[in-house]
């Protein structure tokens, strides 16, 4: 579409945008580059007759910062906050910056754009790119993690273990806080287990882990370990 006046970018976005995906659109440069993007294919649009030097002039008098939260709002939605944050504190080193501008400007010269040059990437640059955005290095999601965590009865054993009498519970335990570990469930602790899968493990280990936890050997083990917390009185008088 022809553009017959200046430019003013302007984007509903929530408030409450999380921090961490604001903090990762920064690192991506998103502002930067949807910038230059727009003015790229302009500027390609000027030499087929489609656009003008005035759009261009417009384009580069334009406010783009509410890009910003439309992007972070995205990132959200795709992201957990451990992944934004493990992803940010990448792309903010020196290596990380090169990296998002190459990536741009392969992106543009795949096109025919014009675009300001990127260095290149050495080999050993290459490969660590590679590591970090190889799919075995990507966090597990939270639905995976959940599914680990209960095909491993994690949270049934912990809960399990909460409940069991032993010989070296001599002090009294306030009712309030007797009450709230009978009461508890582990449908209540399996998301507070979920960080910890996260944390430690890649989302191809966390797969594998699932395809073992959810064979009969691994349901066997687990329900090996689990028999283990459900003889309170074996344990209390042992």
């Amino acid at each position: 579409m022809r553009l017959s006046c200046c430019v003013v970018v302007s984007i509903d976005a929530a408030e409450d945008v999380a921090s961490s995906a604001l903090a990762l659109a920064d690192a991506l440069q998103v502002v930067e580059t949807s910038r230059l993007t727009l003015e790229a294919r302009t500027r390609a649009g000027i030499e087929a007759g489609r656009n003008s030097e005035q759009e261009l002039e417009c384009l580069k008098a334009a406010d783009f910062t509410p890009v910003r939260p439309l992007y972070a709002q995205a990132l959200a939605r795709l992201m957990t906050s451990a992944e934004m944050d493990e992803a940010r504190a990448f792309l903010v080193t020196p290596l990380g910056r090169k990296i998002v501008q190459f990536v741009n400007a392969e992106h543009a010269k795949a096109r025919g754009w014009q675009w300001p040059a990127a260095a290149s990437l050495t080999d050993e640059e290459a490969a660590e790119a590679f590591k970090f955005l190889s799919p075995a290095r990507a966090r597990p999601s939270q639905s995976d993690a959940i599914r680990l965590v209960r095909a491993m009865r994690e949270d049934e054993i912990f809960v399990a273990f909460l409940h069991q009498p032993t010989k070296a519970d001599t002090r009294p335990m306030p009712q309030a806080r007797r009450n709230c570990i009978e009461s508890l469930k582990p449908a209540d602790v399996t998301s507070a287990m979920v960080p910890a899968v996260q944390e430690h493990l890649s989302a191809s280990e966390v797969k594998d882990a699932i395809g073992f936890y959810e064979s009969e050997v691994g349901r066997k083990y687990t329900q090996l370990i689990s028999d283990n917390f459900e003889r309170p009185t074996e344990l209390a008088t042992s």
